[in-house]
């Protein structure tokens, strides 16, 4: 199962939003890009906020971070607290899998109902009623399309609210529905010690870390279990539990290990061989009469607690515990959705680019990430097309708040929708960071760089740089909005003294633009605009998309839309976009290949 759209009315801030996450290409990573005060933290509570009445209650053991709506009053939008009588609404549109329904057709048969059609598309919202701004009741609706017929009746019927069979398709649904685990921040202190056992002042943290010991446990793949093979071992300690007691905490500290310091993750850059995490043998706790463990990062010869290191590593330390190891839990639905609000906000620059790093790693399994950001260094290209931008309408960002008196309305557009309500920007990338007030400082490295027509060029030679050729030597990518574009970016790269070069198509238009770039800019851009057949005089005439094979276009096409027979270059460059954001190796014939390793060598030694 998995959510296609959320739609949010009256929710503070928000008159009414729909956020689409079913996008086309389909990606798991969803960015909310905007300012302070946009609106970016209200969309997350109100996502959390849904999946809590999901559980109908704010489960203990789901994160440190519920959405914080404790007091329904909280839900009315400040300009209408006065007199507010109306409601609140949430709701999700999700789409079941072929196993799921079949599942819940069984249900329906228990109950008495023969099922012959469900729609896979389905939709749960809440309601909130205010009357003279006082919370009064709490609706919660399912709309389906699920048809067949009752017992051994003839007549074909929808299922109805009525039927025996409607409360249990209902409890099946929400039992299956992903989790979404909210984070508005990792900053919280890691406890020197994580106790085994429930005990009553615990709180809400204890029981959080104790099923995060669990998660670990799931992860070693052995059906491994914190009571039966902790606990027990500790109360009944014969040498040979001892032993094998000894031998987990070992594999966990081992697993542990192998997550936070793992080359693919690469969020710290320093030597990690001394380096270790240890888990500590399980000690009594004199005060509460209660079994613990610790956990210490092992450094050469000394050891220190977790919130004795710096802010940076506690940071990645607790980012990657509580996601890659939340999807390790053994019980429950590994589908979820993690919601990161301003992650890595207050550390540096290459701290936030390995993040993305390791966010694109995240979602290599059934995880899904929707986060925020105005930081332009945690979004990556792959995943322009799934961004938003979020707006509140009430500010006007160019003028001082003390002139702005409209009540807030918090907004969304796709980033592919906002580029084309500004047709004015000199590359793809450049309405993001006009959103974002984005101005390179005196001391940022910028790199070199190949400028290419437009985003299907830059996607296109992604794919193949990145995942089908897997070049040691990256080009960085800049695109354009079409051939005749790059004036500004080329007076920018040349005013910062950077290398660039342009790459254009060979087709008639293509020509004529870098026929006009080097009359207007000269020796600035001597040897610097090529087309296409200047890598290949037998590519004269081509567009990016015809050096593949006709075979290899259409194989690439139907990687994403199977049952698409004749090519098609929108589906085509939408496939080559997916595939990119999935790292999807797609297999393709050796001229192909050849093809583009000589294109990219090119340019490598024209930017050198």
């Amino acid at each position: 199962m998995r959510y296609t759209s959320f739609v949010i009315t009256n929710f503070k801030g928000i008159q009414h939003l729909k956020l689409d996450i079913d996008g086309n290409p389909a990606s798991k990573v969803s960015i909310l890009v905007g300012l302070n005060e946009s609106g970016k933290t209200t969309i997350m509570e109100a996502l959390s906020f849904f999946y809590e009445n999901i559980r109908d209650t704010n489960e203990k053991h789901l994160t440190l971070h519920p959405s914080g709506i404790v007091d329904k009053h909280s839900l009315i939008p400040k300009n209408r607290k006065d007199n507010f009588s109306d409601k609140t609404e949430i709701s999700a549109f999700i789409e079941l899998d072929e196993q799921e329904i079949k599942s819940l057709q069984k249900v329906l048969k228990e109950n008495g109902f023969q099922c012959s059609e469900i729609s896979p598309q389905m939709m749960i919202e809440f309601e909130f009623g205010f009357e003279d701004s006082s919370f009064k009741e709490r609706r919660n609706y399912w709309n389906s399309q699920i048809k067949g017929k009752e017992g051994k009746k003839r007549t074909q019927q929808e299922l109805s609210p009525d039927h025996k069979a409607w409360s249990p398709a209902y409890a099946f649904i929400k039992k299956q529905i992903p989790p979404i685990i909210y984070y508005p921040n990792f900053l919280f202190e890691f406890p020197d010690s994580i106790y085994l056992e429930e005990f009553p002042e615990e709180g809400r943290e204890q029981a959080f870390y104790r099923l995060l010991l669990q998660d670990i446990l799931d992860s070693l793949n052995n059906k491994l279990n914190l009571k039966i093979h902790i606990i027990d071992r500790v109360n009944n300690a014969t040498r040979p539990n001892r032993e094998n007691l000894n031998s987990v905490l070992n594999k966990m500290g081992a697993q542990i290990t192998k997550l936070v310091f793992s080359e693919n993750l690469s969020v710290f850059r320093a030597d990690t061989s001394n380096k270790s995490i240890t888990v500590s043998y399980p000690e009594v706790d004199e005060k509460n009469n209660i079994l613990y463990v610790e956990l210490q990062l092992k450094d050469g010869e000394d050891s220190y607690y977790i919130r004795e290191r710096s802010l940076g590593f506690r940071w990645f330390f607790t980012f990657l515990l509580f996601t890659q190891f939340r999807v390790q839990r053994y019980q429950g639905s590994k589908s979820l959705i993690f919601l990161f609000d301003e992650p890595a906000s207050n550390l540096h620059q290459a701290a936030q680019q390995r993040l993305a790093g390791a966010l694109e790693e995240l979602t290599k399994s059934e995880v899904s990430v929707i986060y925020s950001t105005h930081s332009h260094h945690l979004i990556n290209p792959k995943w322009l097309e799934s961004t938003f931008i979020v707006r509140n309408t009430a500010l006007e960002y160019e003028k001082d708040d003390i002139d702005n008196f409209q009540p807030t309305n918090i907004e969304v557009e796709k980033y592919r929708t906002f580029v084309s309500h500004h047709p004015n920007q000199h590359t793809y990338y450049q309405p993001i960071l006009d959103v974002l007030e984005y101005r390179p400082s005196n001391l940022e490295a910028i790199e070199d760089v190949l400028m290419v027509e437009g985003k299907n060029d830059f996607y296109v030679l992604s794919y193949f740089q990145d995942i089908i050729i897997k070049s040691k030597k990256k080009i960085s990518l800049l695109p354009g909005t079409g051939s005749g574009s790059l004036d500004t970016a080329i007076r920018l790269y040349y005013a910062w003294g950077r290398q660039f070069c342009i790459l254009l198509d060979s087709d008639e238009e293509g020509k004529k633009q870098k026929k006009r770039y080097q009359d207007l800019f000269g020796n600035i851009v001597m040897n610097r605009v090529f087309v296409l057949e200047d890598a290949d005089p037998d590519w004269a005439g081509y567009a990016t998309e015809k050096i593949f094979t006709n075979d290899d276009a259409l194989t690439i096409q139907k990687s994403v839309f199977p049952d698409k027979q004749k090519f098609n270059k929108k589906l085509f460059n939408l496939a080559i976009q997916e595939n990119l954001a999935r790292a999807s190796v797609v297999t393709v014939s050796k001229t192909t290949v050849d093809r583009f390793n000589k294109l990219l060598s090119f340019l490598c030694k024209s930017l050198e």
